[in-house]
């Protein structure tokens, strides 16, 4: 699937790879799903392990650990 147009903000978008596209805005566009696979880790006090996200999308937002099976391919984007 071909994207012209950020669904953040309406910037044209570029294509890096297959199916991730950026804006001008550097909002990164997943045009496709991937298998990705997060967990939960709970201590003995029921306090939950929470990140704050460190890259696009997202970036800044609350989440749990996980890890995309394109994680690589972007790694070597950067």
């Amino acid at each position: 699937m071909e994207m012209n147009f950020c669904r953040r903000c309406g910037q044209p978008l570029t294509n890096h790879h297959d199916h991730v596209y950026t804006c001008t805005n550097k909002h990164v566009i997943f045009a496709n799903t991937s298998p990705a696979v997060s967990a939960v880790f709970v201590n003995d006090n029921k306090e939950a392990l929470i990140a704050i996200r460190g890259l696009e999308p997202g970036i800044g937002n609350f989440d749990i650990p996980a890890v995309s099976l394109m994680a690589q391919k972007l790694r070597k984007m950067a």
